[in-house]
């Protein structure tokens, strides 16, 4: 009993301790509250919706960047300083448009995993002609036992949509299978951005002039693809194959082309050929391609 009496002497005290506070530090000089009870609650919901913007924020990264390049074809002081390049960068990711090596060797996949475990941070692969060797023999063999036994998937970062396609045999183009997969991941796919990456460029401008690596079946499969990703808001599409640098539209459909990852570069008619890769950046505001370009 006397614990109890203790308790509410206790209690009475700090409810007096309390009332004194408020009545000497929320209430002005007239005795009137210095913050009413619906001001408070505003405070309270302005607090709880700037707390949701930062959550917004830090999803998206707050501003996060990832790497591209493009036709490293093996081991050579590019394709050592992209690596180098991205371990100090701060981005998050690198993606790697295809043609790691020359002829798809063994040999040579093996020099290029060696030089990706240097990498600091998580890479993902798109397979390239190159990598399956000779036209008349191309076998994705090596490319599937060193880098990545599939050949087309996708994953989520933050709040962007990363699809990596083959299109690397120019006898098929995207088979229909993948086309299938495609149609279904992208109806599924609910981020803020969706960036996609093949090797093989396709309708770029003036090939009238110059020519396109392209079969019938390619050239019927790159229409199909299409028919796909206009549905869909897709932010970029990144190619490779070509040793050059060039931004184009297909209809709306912005594209990279980024080989000058190692190869050496090739001149095309409005592109502009040295050795680079391509940072992006992706924030609140919006998303902003960068042109790195290496000595």
């Amino acid at each position: 009993m006397k614990k109890l009496i203790f308790f509410i002497l206790i209690l009475a005290s700090l409810g007096l301790v309390g009332y004194y506070f408020y009545d000497a530090w929320w209430k002005d000089d007239n005795g009137e509250p210095l913050v009413t009870m619906s001001e408070a609650v505003n405070d309270a919901k302005q607090i709880k919706n700037e707390v949701l913007d930062v959550n917004v924020d830090t999803k998206a990264g707050n501003g996060w960047s990832f790497i591209v390049v493009g036709d490293n074809e093996g081991v050579n002081n590019v394709s050592k300083k992209i690596i180098e390049d991205a371990n100090a960068s701060g981005a998050d990711l690198l993606v790697n448009v295809g043609d790691f090596t020359e002829r798809g060797q063994a040999g040579q996949f093996e020099e290029m995993v060696a030089l990706y475990k240097i990498l600091e941070i998580p890479w993902y692969g798109v397979i390239g002609n190159n990598d399956m060797g000779y036209v008349k023999t191309y076998d994705d063999t090596n490319y599937r036992k060193y880098i990545n036994d599939e050949l087309y998937y996708s994953f989520d970062h933050k709040n962007a949509h990363f699809i990596i396609l083959d299109n690397a045999n120019r006898n098929i183009g995207f088979d229909d299978e993948q086309l299938t997969w495609l149609e279904n991941d992208l109806s599924k796919n609910n981020q803020d951005y969706t960036f996609v990456f093949f090797h093989k460029p396709f309708k770029i401008p003036f090939e009238e002039f110059f020519g396109d690596d392209e079969t019938p079946l390619s050239r019927k499969s790159n229409e199909a693809l299409l028919d796909i990703l206009n549905q869909y808001k897709i932010d970029q599409v990144y190619t490779g194959h070509v040793h050059t640098y060039l931004s184009y539209n297909i209809d709306e459909l912005p594209v990279i082309i980024t080989g000058g990852g190692g190869a050496e570069p090739q001149e095309l008619l409005g592109s502009n050929s040295f050795y680079h890769y391509i940072e992006t950046t992706v924030g609140p505001g919006g998303m902003d391609n960068s042109v790195i370009e290496l000595e």
